[in-house]
């Protein structure tokens, strides 16, 4: 007596051998060009390359109005979808994975090893092709360290994100938010005066 067949699995199943890349050839060897000036980005070269950096980061096609400041150990992945403002701060570590735009308003600082991340995975799709949505962090705020800025989130003007958060919806403009998920934690209240404190995010 012969066994009968295997009952196949109706469920969908994920086929990653199918995935694709999206992007155009034009991209692709920008990317491959961009790779010898990641040499400006490494760790121990300090702060006072940070005019290097940002010029090569204009020479790849982003937006920033100087002065800026750009840390050692930044990553960027796609200059040309970047914008920085002026005064603002890309900390030591930070990493731009901005396969869509990444805009950092006027006087903002992102600490060390803050992740944004502007591209996700469609996981419904058995092929979990790329998505990705832009990220906006307002003028004047802070995300702290070691925290995660998901796709399409837009960081309100004046906000402050606690050390190591996830960030999975907006945050409203002068509010603290912090934890996995980010949560309100109270609103931002600045002192009349500025201090005098060296800073080095």
């Amino acid at each position: 007596m012969t066994e009968p067949p295997p009952i196949r699995d109706p469920r969908p199943r994920v086929e990653l051998q199918h995935t694709r890349s999206g992007w155009p050839l034009s991209v692709k060897i920008r990317r491959v060009l961009w790779i010898p000036f990641k040499l400006l980005f490494l760790r121990g070269t300090g702060r006072f390359l940070s005019p290097l950096r940002i010029s090569a980061l204009i020479l790849f096609g982003a937006t920033i109005e100087r002065p800026a400041l750009v840390m050692d150990g930044v990553k960027v992945w796609h200059p040309w979808s970047l914008t920085l403002r002026r005064y603002c701060t890309l900390g030591r570590g930070v990493e731009v994975y901005n396969y869509a735009q990444v805009t950092v308003g006027e006087q903002a600082t992102i600490s060390q090893e803050t992740f944004l991340c502007s591209a996700s995975h469609d996981f419904e799709d058995p092929s979990m092709p790329l998505t990705f949505s832009p990220i906006t962090i307002g003028a004047q705020s802070w995300v702290a360290a070691g925290c995660f800025i998901g796709p399409g989130i837009t960081v309100g003007e004046g906000a402050v994100v606690g050390a190591r958060s996830v960030v999975t919806k907006d945050v409203p403009e002068w509010t603290v938010v912090a934890g996995n998920p980010a949560r309100f934690i109270k609103r931002r209240q600045l002192k009349s005066q500025a201090g005098t404190g060296a800073r080095d995010s």
